[in-house]
Parts: structure tokens; sequence; C-alpha cells
């Protein structure tokens, strides 16, 4: 199960979170 790439991809999605 690649539970974190998954959320690694809802991540790099969310550009608020990457430009902390």
């Amino acid at each position: 199960m690649d539970h974190k790439s998954h959320s690694s991809n809802k991540f790099t999605q969310i550009p608020k979170y990457n430009a902390k």
C-alpha cells in the first residue's frame, strides 16, 4: 500500500503547502 505516495500527490497539487 503506497499511502504515502497518494498523500504526496495530493500535496503536490497544493502549492500552498509547497510555498510554505
